[in-house]
């Protein structure tokens, strides 16, 4: 029941979205749309930021974004609902979208790593890799999605691909070496 309530919620979130920008959006206004009462939206949501993280990562989190065609078709959704990311990619306060979205890369590549190394631990220089990596990707990766003349998802996964620190890369394409 909790994730059709959450679904719910979500959806009449992207109706509010389409007529008026997140930071406009208030509580109130989206337990009004869903019918639901304040303590169910904060049983399932922080805050309207949350719920918009939610509504990313729902969908990214099914993908494994090492393999190619994965990447791609995860970037053609976001790209194709980007009016719903707009306003809160803009936000980069610390529950916003975009800081979550830093903090979610950075533990998916390390976690990655330290399972296709066997260490418990990784290095302060693979660390920097992955963090210095996740952060020039995600500002690049809200930039593609925003603009709408932007290069093809297969023409961005690659290029993000190449630009993978040499220490790191061997590690996530260990076949391609």
């Amino acid at each position: 029941m909790s994730s059709v309530t959450k679904e719910w919620i979500a959806e009449k979130m992207e109706l509010l979205i389409r007529k008026k920008s997140l930071e406009k959006i208030r509580i109130r206004e989206i337990c009004e749309a869903a019918g639901v009462d304040r303590s169910t939206f904060y049983y399932h949501f922080r805050d309207k930021y949350d719920l918009v993280i939610w509504m990313y990562f729902r969908e990214i989190n099914e993908l494994n974004i090492l393999v190619k065609k994965e990447s791609v078709r995860g970037l053609q959704k976001l790209k194709k609902d980007a009016f719903l990311f707009r306003n809160a990619l803009g936000v980069k306060e610390q529950n916003s979208l975009y800081a979550y979205m830093k903090e979610y890369y950075i533990a998916y590549y390390l976690e990655l790593l330290k399972k296709r190394t066997g260490a418990d631990l990784l290095g302060p220089e693979l660390t920097f890799y992955v963090r210095l990596f996740c952060y020039g990707a995600v500002d690049m990766m809200v930039e593609w999605i925003l603009d709408p003349g932007a290069v093809t998802a297969e023409e961005y996964v690659e290029m993000v691909y190449r630009s993978m620190p040499a220490a790191m890369y061997r590690i996530c394409f260990p076949d391609e070496q």
